[in-house]
């Protein structure tokens, strides 16, 4: 609980909702979702499809490692990497503009910005 409240703590923007499966390492999840005011769903069982984001994202992170790659072997260097490449990617779902370019807009916004 204490890295979740340190995670929470560190970003920009409030967690509206949070998707977990039914193991039972969120045992917590009253208390995250309290903390975060925000609506918990869970997934059900081998239904990939519940979290159709997660499995996405999971898919071009394996774009850029093996299968049979160890992840604790893989550097930070790599790891950043990789999430700077994904997060300048275009998205369809984002009007082909990039999760950098949303959250620079929604940046801008709140800190009443004027756009580039």
């Amino acid at each position: 609980m204490e890295t979740f409240i340190e995670i929470i703590n560190s970003t920009f923007y409030d967690f509206k909702t949070h998707t977990s499966n039914n193991s039972t390492e969120l045992t917590d999840y009253e208390e995250i979702a309290a903390i975060t005011d925000g609506d918990f769903y869970f997934a059900r069982s081998y239904r990939s499809n519940d979290r159709g984001l997660n499995k996405h994202n999971n898919d071009l992170i394996m774009r850029f490692l093996s299968k049979e790659r160890d992840s604790n072997e893989v550097s930070n260097e790599e790891i950043v990497k990789i999430k700077n490449i994904l997060n300048i990617r275009d998205r369809e779902s984002l009007g082909y503009s990039s999760l950098n370019d949303v959250f620079l807009e929604y940046w801008r916004a709140d800190l009443d910005i004027i756009p580039m």
